[in-house]
């Protein structure tokens, strides 16, 4: 069974135990991811829903995550690199395991009428644990494994994560109703024990201190020479548009979600939220799996770029009609039809965001020179990602204080986004484009570098270019 599985992972003999320790490590990690944010969407939802102001609740409650998630990704990045990694990475979990405690705790202890105040501040909480977590387990596979072997086998890597997740959601979809919301916090923290277990035998049996061989030269870039950059520039645009989007659809489901179940509905609730997530994971393993790649070597970068707010964009307009002829509150008598397409939004642009954009945005990345590309990509996809959260969390809760202001004007807002977010689309793949050119025609391009675009990006790249590569020193490679 292990030897398919280290097959199906492009996982060679030397690098299995390592490679099995962290798989284990994802899983307890899906396990809690799972049930913490499921636990946090759950609670602030019923509670946002018995209120008036509902709709401002979630809002604040997502600007207050991106603004933490900020702080705390800040935070790692300034200890990762003083403190011993190992040491650093489970104390993160500690600490982690000792706020899911005290949650529970409270939540079991305290008198009902600071309930809310409680929920909002686990929500507020998921942006910066999630964000930690996620750090810190890239942050071991990094040290674990040299630039070589992370090409070749981070696609699979995380599946321990997401079968734990999908086990996990599924399981509370098909959960009993008996029991309170905040109990399954009971799980996530026998998740962190078990996260930390596997951690502390990866720290003792593998060096941990400094980044694995081909991260170690990486060299810092200035704020200033990014912003100098139009490629760079271009990508945090983009990153930054698909964040503006993802919010308003987030935010928007949200705000349904807690009309359609009310506080009253809360296991309901639970059940429908374990059900869709768990939906959501396996669309993203199967569009992975069968569909991405080809995408991308059939059709090329920018198509795999725009498929998602194409299709956005048709659902948005859908919407719209549907949201004016049926009303947007559960008032209404058919308030279900309504939410149903919010719901297929927040869907399409989850699990085509994780399975096709993210991979193919990362490709983006392979035409920075070697000793910049990692910083370049953590700060565009880190700091670019949660300030542009902070930003369009902002926003979000300004517009919420316009008396006019409704559920279905936020799409009307999504689809300029979303013609902005084609558009730049377009700009910077006609600019990596430019790049590939100019790499490929210079004499600064390493073997390995050439190796791994004729791989993945071959069908982008026109046939002169092609040629012009055979006619220099590379005449030995097979193309």
């Amino acid at each position: 069974m292990l030897k398919l599985v280290y097959a199906a992972l492009n996982i060679r003999p030397e690098e299995q135990r390592r490679a099995l320790l962290l798989l284990g490590f994802g899983f307890f990690m899906g396990i809690f991811l799972a049930t913490f944010q499921l636990t946090s969407e759950t609670q602030l939802i019923t509670q946002a829903g018995a209120e008036e102001d509902s709709a401002k609740l979630i809002s604040q409650g997502l600007f207050a995550a991106a603004f933490l998630g900020v702080i705390s990704t800040a935070l790692f990045a300034f200890f990762q690199n003083r403190v011993s990694f190992g040491i650093f990475s489970i104390a993160n979990l500690v600490i982690i395991l000792v706020v899911v405690i005290t949650f529970y705790v409270l939540f079991k202890f305290l008198p009902n009428e600071y309930i809310k105040i409680l929920s909002f501040i686990q929500f507020a909480f998921l942006g910066p644990v999630v964000a930690v977590f996620l750090l810190g387990f890239w942050g071991v596979f990094g040290r674990l494994f040299d630039l070589r072997q992370s090409k070749r086998i981070i696609g699979g890597i995380d599946t321990g994560q997401l079968l734990g997740a999908i086990l996990t959601f599924f399981s509370i979809g098909l959960g009993a109703n008996a029991f309170e919301t905040y109990n399954l916090l009971i799980v996530s923290g026998i998740s962190i024990i078990g996260a930390i277990v596997f951690l502390v035998i990866i720290v003792n049996k593998y060096k941990l201190g400094e980044a694995a061989s081909g991260f170690a030269q990486s060299e810092q870039v200035s704020i200033k020479d990014m912003l100098s950059s139009r490629y760079v520039v271009l990508l945090a645009l983009f990153i930054s548009f698909s964040v503006f989007a993802y919010l308003l659809v987030e935010n928007s489901y949200l705000s349904a979600l807690s009309e359609q179940y009310p506080v009253e509905e809360e296991a309901s609730l639970r059940q429908f939220l374990g059900w869709f997530s768990g939906s959501i994971l396996v669309l993203s393993i199967i569009f992975q799996t069968f569909f991405n790649d080809r995408i991308i070597a059939e059709y090329g970068l920018r198509v795999a770029l725009t498929i998602l707010p194409v299709i956005l964009g048709v659902l948005t307009i859908t919407l719209i009609v549907v949201g004016n002829l049926t009303g947007q509150s559960a008032a209404a008598g058919v308030f279900f039809t309504f939410f149903l397409f919010v719901s297929l939004n927040k869907l399409f642009i989850t699990f085509l965001r994780d399975a096709l954009e993210n991979p193919a945005f990362k490709l983006y990345f392979m035409t920075l020179g070697n000793n910049i590309r990692f910083d370049i990509q953590a700060k565009v996809e880190g700091v670019v990602v949660e300030l542009a959260k902070v930003i369009v969390g902002g926003l979000i809760i300004l517009l919420g204080f316009l008396s006019f202001f409704e559920l279905i004007h936020f799409y009307y807002i999504l689809l300029f986004v979303i013609v902005g977010w084609i558009y730049l689309a377009g700009k910077l793949y006609a600019e990596y484009r430019n790049r590939i050119r100019a790499k490929l025609e210079s004499k600064e391009i390493a073997e390995d570098e050439i190796t791994l675009f004729m791989i993945r990006l071959l069908p982008i790249f026109n046939a002169i270019l092609i040629i012009k590569v055979r006619e220099r020193r590379y005449s030995h490679l097979n193309f």
